[in-house]
Parts: structure tokens; C-alpha cells; sequence
């Protein structure tokens, strides 16, 4: 009697490992059912789920499930992802400039972003867009302009330099004095002339 008592008391503790076990591997799949990944989501197949279950009860050895075919369908994914960004991005290297509209100009404006130059730039784009409207195209930092006029394709520190590309004449550059053309109106103004001027000699 004692014996069988104790039998009976000792298959309790294995019959609470298993349902332990079995509650374990319910949460498990239930933590891997659905990983997202940048919107992407990665569905695990819960149809294995009560074979797992089917095996736990009859005592075999259950490994932790891992979604092998949603991890390769993720890397397929992203590897496509990542062609076509690289794609994008190759075709905007190779696009070319714009040209000047008839009677117009382009104007390139290479300023170093290191020293916050930004502000300048926005402001001298804002009064041409103000004086011309269309009619003058303004680009800035392009990598085939400067290897073109400095055989660099960054811009230099500390610059500050303002180029008609029909030409290729320098209208403005910092470097040397350290003044900005935007410091002072009447130099902005002057500028802005001196670019009229460009484009009345395009209109011939």
C-alpha cells in the first residue's frame, strides 16, 4: 500500500514537468507565430503545432521550432529590398544635369555642410527664385561639377563658391575673405545683376 502511494505520488511530479512543458512550448510558438520586420511580417506555419504537442505526450524529445523557411523568405525579401535601393540610387548618380532654360541659367553652388553652410545657401536660393523664378536652375554639391572644377568630389571645407556652368566663370567664392554673399543685401542685389546679365547674353 505504502508502495503504490508512493508510485502514485512520485508520477505526479512528471505529469506537472510535462503539463509545465506543454504550457512552455504553447508560449514559445505563440512569441514566434508573427515577427515583424519594417512592416514586413513573417508568418510561422502553427500547423506543426499539435504534432509538437502529439510528440510532448508521448514522451519523445521536442526541439524548440524555428522558422527556417520564414527566415530565408526574410532574406530573400530584404536582399531583394536591397537591390532595388541600390538600383534607385545608381540611377540617380547617372542622371544627368539639367540644362539651362532658353534665355536662362544654371547656376552650381558648392558649400561645405560640415560648417552649416546651409542657412547661406537656402537664403541666395530664395532671391533667385524671387528675381527669376524658372528661369535660373540652381544645383548644389553635385560630384560631377566638382571633379569637373576642383577634381574633388566633396566639396572643400569652408566654402562657399557660386558657378555659371555655361561658362564656367566663378561669380562669387568665400574663400579668402570669409564674408558670405548673404551678409549683406547690396552684395546679393549686385549678384543677382551680374546673373541677369547671363541670361540677357543667352537670350542673343
Amino acid at each position: 500500500m505504502g508502495a503504490a502511494s508512493a508510485g502514485g505520488a512520485a508520477s505526479t511530479p512528471r505529469a506537472g514537468g510535462r503539463r509545465r512543458n506543454l504550457l512552455l512550448l504553447h508560449l514559445a510558438w505563440l512569441m514566434a507565430a508573427v515577427v515583424r520586420t519594417e512592416g514586413s511580417a513573417i508568418e510561422v506555419q502553427l500547423s506543426e503545432v499539435p504534432r509538437s504537442f502529439a510528440a510532448l505526450r508521448s514522451g519523445s524529445r521536442v526541439g524548440v521550432p524555428t522558422p527556417s523557411s520564414a527566415t530565408r523568405r526574410l532574406s530573400a525579401s530584404n536582399a531583394v529590398s536591397m537591390r532595388g535601393k541600390l538600383s534607385d540610387a545608381e540611377k540617380k548618380e547617372k542622371e544627368p544635369l539639367p540644362e539651362a532654360p532658353p534665355g536662362g541659367a544654371l547656376l552650381h553652388v558648392e558649400y561645405c555642410e560640415f560648417c552649416d553652410y546651409l542657412p547661406q545657401y537656402n537664403i541666395l536660393r530664395k532671391a533667385i527664385e524671387q528675381r527669376f523664378g524658372e528661369k535660373v536652375i540652381v544645383i548644389a554639391n553635385q560630384e560631377e561639377v566638382l571633379m569637373e572644377l576642383n577634381k574633388e568630389k566633396e566639396y572643400r571645407p569652408c566654402s562657399f563658391e557660386i558657378v555659371d556652368m555655361a561658362s564656367k566663370k566663378l561669380l562669387f567664392t568665400k574663400m579668402g575673405s570669409g564674408l558670405h554673399i548673404t551678409e549683406k543685401q547690396l552684395w546679393i542685389d549686385k549678384f543677382l545683376d551680374e546673373v541677369e546679365k547671363i541670361c540677357e547674353k543667352a537670350k542673343a
